[in-house]
């Protein structure tokens, strides 16, 4: 039942949803930020270290633990690339040697009511429904020879909301509707606080 409640709340309201960012929300209207003409490379390590429910360790197999960490790790680095500070950006599973490397763990939370979400499952969301998430992350920037340049922390929390009747919004709406809008918001906080810190100014050799 557990289960399929977090499948009707993630994949069954595409959609039917309204992502609300939370208070403290760091200044995102610099993203995406200046463009460079020949960035550094960088390469992408991306570990999901916790994730809970209602207060529970996620229930998730071996083989499914590896897939949720390959979407954590591909969809860090689209959002890396969208910063349009990067010559080339490799994933973990793409050993190559590159200017900078960002080593990325991320804590995710999630809250729900399931007699909320039961009930508005068996109404076909005529009854709105929602789901709290707090996200974190911890970002280590390297250079090419493992040193330590920078460590940067982030923590969002935002709710989403299921309703029938978001259906028809959704093309209006000036928030995020994907489902790594979390992510989403802790990479691009991220990116935008290391450049404000000087990092990814210039472009070091890499030996």
């Amino acid at each position: 039942m557990r289960r399929l409640l977090i499948i009707f709340l993630l994949l069954g309201a595409q959609g039917c949803r309204y992502w609300a960012r939370g208070t403290g929300y760091p200044d995102l209207s610099a993203w995406p930020p200046e463009k460079s003409t020949k960035g550094p490379s960088l390469q992408i390590k991306a570990t999901l270290l916790e994730c809970s429910q209602n207060g529970k360790p996620c229930a998730y197999d071996g083989f499914r633990a590896s897939a949720i960490e390959d979407d954590y790790r591909n969809r860090a680095k689209i959002h890396y690339l969208e910063s349009h500070l990067f010559s080339e950006i490799y994933t973990s599973s793409e050993e190559r040697k590159t200017n900078f490397t960002a080593d990325i763990r991320y804590r995710s939370t999630q809250e729900y009511s399931t007699p909320l979400s039961l009930l508005s499952f068996s109404t076909l969301l005529l009854v709105p429904n929602w789901m709290k998430e707090t996200g974190e992350a911890k970002t280590i920037f390297l250079d090419s020879n493992g040193r330590e340049l920078l460590v940067i922390e982030k923590k969002l929390t935002g709710k989403m909301w299921f309703n029938f009747f978001l259906l028809f919004s959704g093309p209006f709406s000036k928030y995020d509707l994907q489902d790594d809008a979390v992510q989403l918001d802790l990479d691009r906080a991220t990116i935008l606080e290391a450049r404000r810190q000087g990092l990814f100014q210039e472009t070091p050799p890499v030996p």
